[in-house]
C-alpha cells in the first residue's frame, strides 16, 4: 500500500490518553509527525471523531481529529502542527521506514 501522508511520520513509542468529556483511554503512541499520530488502544471501543490527545511524557495535550480506524488502531490529525523537537531528541524516535 502506498503511503500518502504528505509529511513522513517517524516511528515513536510514548504513551498518551485520548480525553473526551466522558471518558478517558490510554494509548500508544506509535508514530508521530507534526500533522498526525497512530494511536493503538488495547481494545476497540467507540471514540468521537474529535478528542483531545494528553502524552505522559510531558503532559501537552493537543485537540486531534480522528481521520481513520481499524479495529484499536486509529490514526488522528492535530488540529494544528506540532513543534516535532521535543519527539526527536527521544530515544525511541527513529525515521519511519517508507514502504
Amino acid at each position: 500500500m502506498r503511503d500518502r501522508r504528505r509529511v513522513p511520520r517517524r516511528m515513536f513509542s510514548s504513551n498518551g490518553v485520548a480525553v473526551t468529556p466522558s471518558m478517558s483511554a490510554k494509548c500508544a503512541i506509535e508514530d508521530i509527525s507534526p500533522k498526525g499520530a497512530r494511536l493503538s488502544f488495547s481494545y476497540a471501543m467507540v471514540l468521537p471523531w474529535h478528542f483531545v490527545l494528553r502524552f505522559d511524557e510531558d503532559g501537552r495535550e493537543e485537540q486531534v481529529q480522528m481521520i481513520w480506524r481499524n479495529g484499536a488502531i486509529v490514526g488522528v490529525a492535530f488540529s494544528r502542527p506540532i513543534q516535532m523537537a521535543a519527539f526527536q531528541k527521544a530515544p525511541a524516535a527513529v525515521q519511519a521506514e517508507q514502504p
